[in-house]
């Protein structure tokens, strides 16, 4: 497991294509509400056709949606300002009523549906399970939305019993959740203790149905007979 930064000292990713760039232009939505030529210029993106296409995106993925229209210099038409979340779009100027078109972005897709993931915590592999993504793309993007502020620890999971604490993020600026501590000897050999009987109790209940007498402390073996021993 990649170790896990504290979130004031992660600096934003200088990806400029990719999932990294979709949740940039998100962002400046959610603080600033521009225009395309606007968050391209914010994000030094040369290309406005770039912008066009993800904005176009993730506004037919239900991320986003127009909440306006102005005219721009150098802009035939009038362009829309957008606004985060799911909504209908106002009529056009000059076009009259408009519609997303259909995102045939795959990268877009799978970042949709990383983004809803994080409505609730969520680890890296559920993240991963959800949107389809590689553990490489998934935890750079992680780490670029942390950097952001966008999301942030809520809380930690133990996959395994022996194993470290993973982090569970979720959408939001707020403070990461402190990690807990390590489990001492004492209580490691207590949670063994307690498996253990937990166990013996499960086999005694088989052995008073099948007859199968009790193995020795500490052993659980394979299968039940069901002809006795």
């Amino acid at each position: 497991m990649a170790k896990l930064t504290d979130q004031n000292s992660v600096a934003p990713s200088k990806t400029t294509r990719g999932v990294c760039l979709y949740l940039s232009v998100m962002r400046r939505i959610r603080l600033r509400g521009e225009a395309n030529g606007a968050i391209a210029k914010a994000l030094k993106i040369k290309s406005h056709n770039t912008i066009d296409r993800v904005t176009d995106g993730l506004w037919s993925l239900g991320l986003i949606h127009p909440s306006g229209w102005v005219r721009v210099k150098g802009s035939h038409y009038p362009q829309p300002t957008w606004r985060i979340g799911h909504g209908e779009a106002p009529p056009h100027p000059e076009r009259g009523a408009v519609k997303p078109k259909r995102c045939p972005a795959i990268e877009l897709i799978a970042f949709a549906a990383w983004w809803r993931e994080l409505e609730s915590p969520s680890s890296r592999r559920e993240l991963m399970a959800a949107s389809g993504m590689g553990s490489t793309s998934c935890r750079r993007l992680v780490t670029h939305a942390r950097a952001l502020r966008e999301v942030h620890v809520a809380d930690w999971s133990k996959p395994h019993i022996n194993g470290d604490y993973a982090p569970m993020f979720m959408r939001g600026g707020s403070a990461d959740k402190p990690k807990p501590a390590p489990m001492t000897n004492t209580e490691t050999v207590r949670g063994q203790y307690h498996r253990r009987k937990n166990r013996r109790n499960v086999f005694a209940v088989q052995s008073a149905i099948t007859g199968a007498s009790l193995p020795l402390i500490g052993c659980w073996p394979r299968s039940v007979s069901t002809t006795g021993s």
